[in-house]
């Protein structure tokens, strides 16, 4: 199996970037979390709110491989509309909710994922990944949420640095 798409490299990775994003969130005033738009029309917050409802679309699909059941994966192909979907759904149902729930859902889902990939066994053999689409363990998958922070970092990363730039 590629080194890259291994069990401890990816928890290592997701918990890498994971800090980095939040040490980022770090440095944004709370006040700015959900007033500045930073991506697109996407305030902080809501890149807090999108990032837990990816989370928890991984734990809905490890919760139906544990029972032995097909996750419920897009078909490749159906991808990009898939994502279109899950955000623009995503975004108005959280576009309103208090930063403090989001704050708190962002910490608690990403715990709980943190303990499902844990637990998740490594051998690329094991009977419970035939579950998983073609058999194969999901870890390329899995690796997309770690590279979802960085996605996310890069907006982010350049509206801090045009505040600290802009004439006071």
């Amino acid at each position: 199996m590629d080194d890259q798409y291994n069990k401890q490299h990816i928890l290592k990775q997701l918990e890498i970037e994971r800090s980095v994003f939040e040490a980022l969130i770090a440095q944004i005033h709370p006040a700015h979390l959900e007033t500045i738009l930073v991506q697109n029309n996407w305030t902080t917050k809501d890149i807090l709110a999108h990032i837990t409802a990816w989370e928890q679309e991984l734990l809905r699909w490890l919760a139906m491989a544990d029972r032995g059941d097909p996750p419920d994966i897009p078909a490749p192909g159906t991808w990009a509309n898939y994502i279109d979907q899950f955000n623009a759904r995503n975004y108005q149902e959280n576009r309103k909710r208090p930063l403090k729930e989001v704050r708190e859902d962002f910490a608690r889902v990403h715990l709980q994922l943190r303990n499902a990939l844990e637990s998740l066994p490594e051998d690329p053999h094991d009977p419970s990944w035939s579950v998983w689409y073609g058999g194969v363990p999901p870890w390329r998958l899995i690796a997309t949420f770690y590279e979802h922070y960085q996605e996310h970092s890069i907006p982010i990363r350049n509206w801090l640095q045009s505040a600290h730039t802009r004439p006071r």
